[in-house]
Order: C-alpha cells, then structure tokens, then sequence
C-alpha cells in the first residue's frame, strides 16, 4: 500500500471533510504580512486555505472543454466573418436586435456552447453543482449579498476612477474609443432591444462569462502554469471587449475582483457580483441614452 498516497488522501478529506466540491474558506487563523495578503488577494494561487487538494486534482478535468470551447470560438468568428464577407448591406441596416445577437454569437452562443457540451460528461458523472464549482452546501443569500456588496463597494469607485484616466490617456495618444456594442446598436432602438440587451447584460453574459473564463480556462491553465492562471485569464477576460481599448485597465480589475469572488464563495458568487456590476453599467447606458 503506497503511505504517500494515503497521506494525500488524509490530507484531502481534512481540507473538505463535508463535501467534496469547493468550500467556504476560514483564512482568519492565518498570519500574513500586508505585501503577501495583497498578491494573495488577487494572483495567490494555488493556496490550499482557498481550494482543496481534490480541486487542484480535478484541474485537469477542464482541458478538454477549454480546448472544444477555442475549437467553437474558432467556428463562431469564422461565421461571423463569413456572413459579413457574403452580405452585400451594411450590418447597421439590420435591426438592433439582430445586431446585438450577431455581437454575441461567438461567445455566448459557440464558444460557451461547445464548453457546457464537453463538460456534460463530468456534469452527469460528478454532478452539476461539483462540475460548475458551486459552494456546497449553498451559501445563505444574507452572506452571499453582503458579500457581493463588499465587493461591489471596492469595485466600482476603482472602476470609474480608472476609466477617467484611462480615456485621458486615449485621448492624449490619439487612440479611437469605441462605443460599447449595447449602447451604440441600442441608438434610436425600440422596447424589444433594450429589453433583450438587458437579458444579455444581466443574465446571459455574467453566467457564460463566469463559466467559460473563471471555471473553464482558469482551471484548465492552473492545471499546467497553476501560477500564471489567475494573469492569464484575466487577460482573456480582459480582451474579449476588444473594441473598447480605453477600458482595458478597468475591464483587468474587474477580472481579478470576479477571480477573488469565485475563490472565495464559489461561482456563484463570481456570477452573482458580475451580473450587479453589469446592472449597474446597464443602468448608466439607459441613463446616457
């Protein structure tokens, strides 16, 4: 009998004796200098005080829908690509909402098409709540809120600080700042659209989001670079509003924050404080428009 293994084994059902998904952490007993309490709040990964030992075992798990999710952003972007090369119109003479659904396809509709498709395996095997790295048991909605609230308050004054000099800086070095897609196809639109974007805003994009970037990718590359995944899909995160460079610098907070809550209550959390962070730019687009 290998001595070294059960000791893993021991160590494991010590770390998560209740359950074996991911648990709500107790870090207060843990002594840490300011310097090490900062880069642990963002890019302190792997840690066995926030993730058990069986999660960074079950990394590996989420390779394959990682790459089946490339393979379907791959596939959307090519045939995003292909019906403009083929469409003789412009794509404003379509309506906002088809518009708003052509923006959408290669990340929501493929890419995390093609990710809960190879992972439906492990989600019948292990069920829904270990595979998509929900707390459990779930969480009280108070604790959830306050949480989430907590967040939110560090959050979003960063945010809009950031952004002000960020735009100062786009400015100065000639740098064209587009308009997010939501308020710029949303111009002169009617009821229906804005009531489909604010689906696509609040609900649709935190939960695919949080599923492909802060589940998915980030596990599968904390399986290989555990040290490198936080940066790595952050920048992902980051990149995918490629059309609006100015708010890069902000969009990279908003990524660790989204990291730091899915760390620390699971991804419910994660999805729970992007979508109230959505809400809230949301709200702002009704506002300026």
């Amino acid at each position: 009998m290998d001595t070294s293994e059960n000791n893993q084994e021991s160590q494991a059902g010590g770390l998560n004796s209740q359950t074996s998904s991911q648990s709500i952490p107790d870090v207060s007993q843990s002594p840490r200098s300011s310097s090490s309490s900062f880069f642990r709040f963002f890019l302190g990964e792997p840690t066995p005080l926030l993730d058990t030992f069986e999660d960074y075992r079950r990394d590996r798990l989420y390779r394959f829908p990682c790459i089946a999710g490339l393979i379907g952003l791959l596939i959307g972007m090519s045939l995003l690509y292909l019906s403009f090369s083929l469409t003789t119109d412009d794509t404003s003479s379509h309506s906002p909402v088809a518009q708003l659904f052509w923006g959408l396809m290669p990340y929501q509709l493929f890419t995390f098409g093609f990710c809960m498709l190879a992972m439906l395996p492990m989600i019948l095997r292990d069920g829904f709540r270990k595979s998509l790295d929900l707390v459990t048991p779930a969480p009280p909605c108070k604790t959830l809120a306050i949480t989430v609230l907590k967040l939110l308050l560090m959050l979003y004054p960063s945010v809009l600080l950031v952004n002000h000099f960020s735009e100062l800086l786009c400015i100065k070095l000639g740098i064209q700042m587009n308009e997010q897609l939501v308020s710029e196809v949303g111009k002169n639109a009617g009821q229906l659209y804005w009531i489909c974007a604010a689906v696509c805003t609040v609900v649709l994009a935190p939960v695919t989001e949080e599923i492909m970037l802060r589940l998915v990718l980030n596990r599968a590359i904390r399986s290989i670079m555990p040290l490198w995944a936080t940066l790595l899909s952050t920048l992902a995160f980051t990149f995918m509003h490629s059309g609006t460079p100015q708010y890069w610098p902000a969009l990279f907070i908003v990524g660790l924050f989204l990291i730091r809550a899915r760390r620390v209550m699971g991804l419910q959390c994660a999805i729970l404080l992007h979508s109230t962070y959505n809400l809230l730019a949301f709200l702002f687009i009704l506002l300026w428009n």
